[in-house]
């Protein structure tokens, strides 16, 4: 098996990072580019004055008296306050959503009679007393999606976009996945992603949004500081803790099973997409099918001995540690004058040992994982 498939998993990897984070910016750009033109709605909106009666126009409002016949409240936390009204000389119901629960919402019952705004053919507000509340429709709410989605999936983006360019000059291990810049950025732009959507909701202004944004991206960077310290210092705990592979010894298959693992070397039985071996039917065999639905297998064969069982070295190839993580050991073996390395994970080294030397004495049980020959093939 060559190493020209190290790279695949990484690669693929690095593309969905890039394809999806300028994915993700471009729906920011799309969403935020229409920011100005809501704003310049909300404006129209607010300076324009009432129509002449029994006229309408996209430059003014129509009012239009109603009176309540219910209301409700609709959602889960995202919750909207819904009223049903009945326009004048008219028996059609009508459901107005609003996000707010107060004034006008709180203060009506059924019978009230209320006055509806009309803007360019939609109801925008209503109106009680001296009350006014804005709609769901209302234009002075237009710029409140756009702002609060394109933000979230600007802060999406951008993280996926500094890994992904991170990953494309570097080659994280398990042991170091990323350096403490990379996290810190990472967490510090997901964070405030919600937290501007949910001030979009909220606030009455952009610049309220924008505060509120910019003060949850150093609360994100003290998380991401956290978070990505204790990943590391979890990194070199299991790093440490898997440095000793003398406690793995042989066990004997019971029962057929498939067990993922890699072959390495200039053997023909080393396959590219061979990641499973089978063992428990005699002799180990590598197979790139993970159910055994598929007759596709190469036996290794008795000449394969295996040398020594070890952890993985800092010098070892990346996609290693990669595709195996924390947990993951090498079985060094020989194959005459060829050099064999079975690649899996520590839990399923002891089959896979147990496959390849059969039922050991004690002394060969010690040797397995002490760098001493394991035994005869």
């Amino acid at each position: 098996m060559t190493d020209g498939t190290s790279g695949r998993s990484g690669t693929w990897r690095q593309r969905l990072a890039v394809g999806l984070g300028l994915l993700f910016v471009l729906i920011a750009a799309g969403l935020l580019a229409t920011v100005p033109g809501e704003l310049a709605e909300k404006r129209r909106y607010l300076a324009a004055p009432p129509c002449p009666e029994s006229t309408s126009s996209d430059t003014c409002t129509t009012l239009v008296p109603a009176t309540v016949v219910g209301k409700r409240s609709l959602g889960g936390r995202l919750r909207t306050y819904a009223l049903d009204i009945v326009e004048q000389d008219t028996n059609v119901v009508q459901r107005l959503r609003s996000v707010e629960y107060a004034p006008v919402y709180s203060s009506v019952s059924a019978g009230d009679e209320v006055v509806l705004t009309y803007w360019r053919g939609e109801i925008a507000a209503v109106t009680f007393g001296s009350a006014v509340q804005q709609t769901r429709d209302s234009p002075i709410r237009g710029w409140r999606a756009p702002l609060g989605f394109g933000l979230q999936s600007l802060f999406l983006g951008l993280p996926l976009l500094v890994i992904a360019v991170w990953s494309r000059y570097h080659s994280p291990s398990p042991q170091q996945p990323y350096p403490w810049s990379v996290g810190c950025l990472a967490v510090a732009t997901v964070f405030p992603g919600p937290i501007a959507l949910l001030a979009s909701r909220e606030d009455s202004d952009i610049p309220e949004v924008l505060l509120a944004t910019a003060v949850a991206v150093p609360v994100g960077a003290a998380v991401g500081a956290l978070v990505t310290g204790w990943l590391r210092w979890r990194a070199r705990w299991r790093a440490k803790r898997n440095e000793n592979a003398s406690d793995i010894t042989p066990v004997l298959p019971t029962g057929t099973k498939f067990v993922p693992a890699t072959v390495l070397g200039d053997v023909p039985y080393s396959q590219d997409f061979f990641d499973r071996l089978i063992v428990g039917e005699g002799r180990p065999a590598a197979t790139p099918d993970r159910k055994g639905r598929v007759a596709v297998r190469k036996t290794l064969p008795e000449t394969l001995t295996v040398q020594r069982v070890r952890a993985f070295r800092p010098d070892d190839p990346d996609h290693w540690s990669l595709a195996y993580k924390y947990n993951g050991v090498v079985l060094e073996c020989r194959d005459g004058d060829r050099t064999v390395h079975i690649i899996t994970r520590r839990r399923d080294a002891p089959l896979i040992l147990g496959a390849l030397v059969g039922s050991p004495d004690p002394a060969d049980s010690a040797n397995a994982g002490s760098g001493q020959p394991a035994g005869p093939s």
